[in-house]
């Protein structure tokens, strides 16, 4: 019983030790975690070449394929080279790569600099004729709403806001940006060699990738990962590159537009509708609200013109353009649009709202897929329209129902209970 005792008490004081040990990791890792969070930014930073590299080379990719297998392998499929593979990879490495700096040269030295014009005109006009803009709309949106609007009183609180911001602010912070640019730029630059290897070894990569994933997990749990990982590519590759080329094209298209109507600045109003355009749902009325109000201190008129283009053109953007681009309906309705887009903005602002589609759209495939598996195991239909009630089949349930509590509630009928005896 002595023996008994103390083996008991030897038991509680381990237990109450775990206890103590446990709370004290659980206190240092608490009180760690700014260090545990700065390492792991530290990190990211060192990776930030590579993660600016993969990203090259993911958004190359596309065209990268379409060089090397329908113009270069087809061009040298009859020719009995023995190293036509590499070459082929060489050719489409070289032609993308110099169509993309093609394209940067092309922004950087014709559209920036047209832009930043049509941006510091815009202000000088704006700043010389400022009474008489704000007065112009005032009169326009009281007229077309019955209802006075002070524009100008808006402004001045506005800049009020950014005057009381600036001064508080600490202008020694601004002598960190030039290390901050060229540490960006060294960053780019080297990502764009590091895209290079990627792109031309990517092959291998994947290889090794997957060789390493099957000698780690289990055969069904690989398989099942590579599946994840096919649906999000399939999901999120091909909806940035199209959502980049249908912005390209929706904001060329404004620019046209625009310059035929005789607008100012149109390059100005066609990269604001482009870019915007790239957020779903909300992107039309985030560009088109600035581009409209751009327009309506030239001519209100014209104003109205634009309105109108923006509506065909998101008509014609949303039925014809983008599915041909972008491709078929991401799978997700309305709401879950408007969710994912609320969430990704409210976590990580223009780029979640960017991203949040794409991002959610995979999320939802998984979970569909998910359901879908379960249901199979037990037999069921995954079709949704077969979990439609309709209102004749929920009064027939009510009343089978109510049938079985009667049938429950009644006492058995002993002649019925006998004839059945008999019949046995």
């Amino acid at each position: 019983m002595k023996n008994l005792f103390n083996k008991n008490y030897a038991l509680i004081a381990l237990y109450a030790f775990l206890v103590l040990a446990a709370a004290i990791l659980f206190n240092i890792s608490v009180s760690g975690l700014g260090a545990v969070f700065s390492f792991i930014g530290s990190f990211i930073r060192l990776l930030t070449p590579f993660i600016i590299g993969f990203a090259i080379a993911y958004l190359l990719n596309p065209s990268y394929m379409f060089f090397r297998e329908k113009v270069f392998e087809r061009f040298f499929s009859r020719t009995s080279f023995k190293k036509k593979t590499s070459l082929c990879k060489t050719l489409a490495m070289i032609t993308v790569y110099v169509i993309a700096f093609g394209l940067l040269t092309f922004l950087l030295w014709i559209v920036i600099p047209q832009l930043y014009k049509s941006i510091a005109t815009f202000v000088k006009d704006f700043v010389d004729n400022y009474e008489t803009y704000t007065g112009a709309i005032d009169d326009f949106i009281g007229n077309v709403t019955n209802d006075s609007f002070n524009l100008k009183t808006l402004i001045d609180e506005g800049f009020k806001l950014i005057t009381d911001y600036f001064s508080k602010f600490d202008y020694k912070q601004l002598t960190s940006i030039p290390v901050s640019v060229v540490s960006s730029l060294f960053s780019f630059f080297v990502g764009i060699i590091i895209s290079f290897y990627m792109l031309f070894n990517k092959e291998k990569f994947c290889a090794q990738i997957k060789k390493t994933g099957y000698a780690i997990f289990k055969r069904q749990t690989m398989a099942r990962l590579l599946r994840i990982c096919g649906t999000g590519h399939n999901a999120f590759g091909k909806y940035i590159t199209g959502v980049l080329i249908d912005a390209l094209l929706v904001g060329t298209i404004t620019t046209i537009f625009t310059s035929i109507l005789g607008i100012e600045y149109p390059l100005l109003i066609g990269v604001i509708i482009g870019l915007t355009n790239m957020i779903p749902f909300f992107g039309p009325f985030i560009g088109g609200v600035p581009s409209v109000l751009i327009i309506l201190t030239q001519d209100p008129f014209k104003a109205l013109w634009m309105i109108v283009f923006l509506i065909v053109l998101q008509q014609l953007d949303g039925n014809f353009i983008s599915p041909k681009i972008v491709g078929k309906k991401t799978g997700l309705s309305a709401i879950w649009v408007v969710f994912a887009i609320l969430v990704g903005g409210g976590y990580f602002g223009v780029l979640g709202m960017l991203i949040a589609v794409p991002v959610f759209s995979i999320i939802y495939v998984l979970i569909r897929n998910m359901i879908n598996n379960r249901l199979k195991r037990k037999r069921m239909s995954v079709d949704t329209a077969d979990y439609y009630a309709s209102a004749d089949e929920n009064k027939k349930f009510k009343r089978e129902r109510v049938q079985v509590r009667k049938d429950a509630a009644s006492p058995e009928d002993p002649n019925e209970k006998g004839q059945d005896t008999m019949q046995k």
